[in-house]
């Protein structure tokens, strides 16, 4: 079988797993992005604009590079460089050492997606957990994402449910079903604990404001604090 044929199979076996799940959340996300956009009435405006914030910045990057470098170290920070994403691994694992860590957790990113950094750091012996649900969802399934913005659009409540129970042994009174409130209630429990657990926090960055090195906080993770923390990348 050649590899188009392969994929073509792949695509037909996913459809007919997953294909009613992705409709549907597709069609939700759809949705939710159009309502968004209603809200502004300069929406192309803005759209336009921003591109021109990008463009700018990409033609000046060196120097704004610097600047962030600058602002964050007036932060009490430190800013690593990484020319790739083996470079990017490495900078990450040893500050998980020089701080004697042992667990981080994570954020959305999709670059530490690209990168491979769970799995670089897992093989190194160190024990990583993503706190952004859908997220959450995808690791414990141990798979990838699906979606930039909706990492487990795949998945149906039912199937979620099944992945935890079988993931956490969880039968009897424990078992969970499709409700998605309870679904929500259990990961966040269990995120709640690995955050308390956790000796490193790392988490993604859409842009960084060169003046102050800061970011606008992510609003994707479970609002839950660790109760101490020595290091964060």
């Amino acid at each position: 079988m050649s590899s188009r044929e392969e994929t073509a199979e792949k695509l037909r076996r996913l459809m007919d797993t997953e294909g009613e799940s992705i409709g549907r959340n597709t069609r939700t996300v759809n949705q939710l992005s159009e309502f968004a956009i209603r809200q502004f009435e300069d929406y192309e405006e803005c759209r336009q604009a921003a591109r021109a914030i990008k463009e700018d910045a990409i033609a000046d990057l060196p120097a704004l590079v610097d600047q962030v470098e600058r602002a964050v170290a007036e932060n009490g920070g430190e800013v690593h460089l990484a020319g790739s994403a083996a470079d990017a691994n490495r900078i990450v694992e040893g500050i998980m050492a020089d701080n004697d860590a042992e667990l981080l957790v994570k954020s959305k990113s999709m670059t530490t997606e690209e990168i491979d950094v769970n799995e670089h750091l897992e093989a190194a012996g160190y024990e990583v957990f993503e706190t952004d649900l859908g997220e959450f969802v995808i690791q414990v399934a141990g798979e990838s994402p699906s979606h930039l913005v909706g990492p487990a659009m795949h998945k149906s409540p039912e199937q979620i449910a099944d992945v935890f129970n079988e993931e956490f042994e969880l039968t009897g009174e424990e078992e969970l079903t499709g409700n998605p409130q309870e679904l929500t209630a259990f990961a966040r429990e269990k995120v709640g604990e690995y955050i308390r657990r956790a000796d490193v926090g790392m988490t993604g960055a859409n842009f960084v404001v060169a003046e102050t090195g800061r970011s606008p906080a992510s609003r994707n993770s479970f609002p839950v604090r660790p109760t101490s923390s020595r290091s964060s990348s």
